[in-house]
């Protein structure tokens, strides 16, 4: 799960469409994540946990200012779209890239 798009804003957008490298890196926050290179304007782009990518400036709940959210299936929480057992995903993607860097194509923003 990703933001909606909104021209490429650092926290606010998704990423645009095209290939990227993504690379092991330890998070302050997050611990040892996925990190999405070279987006154009942007860093910091993660793959981690979380649930709900909600818009702030509606009030909504968000755990994602721009990074992309892995998730088992699909469901709602607090009245927003969500994506569930997302810390187990995100396990298993450490687990299957074994912490090797991957290409991410992003090829449609629906």
């Amino acid at each position: 799960m990703e933001l909606p798009w909104r021209d490429n804003r650092p926290n606010v957008s998704s990423i645009p469409l095209g290939v990227y490298l993504c690379r092991l890196v330890k998070s302050p926050r997050f611990g040892w994540v996925y990190q999405v290179r070279n987006v154009e304007g942007r860093s910091h782009v993660l793959h981690h946990s979380g649930n709900v990518a909600g818009d702030r400036t509606k009030g909504y709940v968000t755990n994602v200012l721009g990074c992309i959210l892995h998730g088992k299936k699909r469901g709602h929480l607090a009245g927003q779209r969500a994506v569930l057992l997302s810390k187990a995903t995100i396990r298993r993607l450490h687990k299957a890239m074994g912490g090797e860097d991957f290409e991410l194509t992003i090829e449609s923003g629906d």
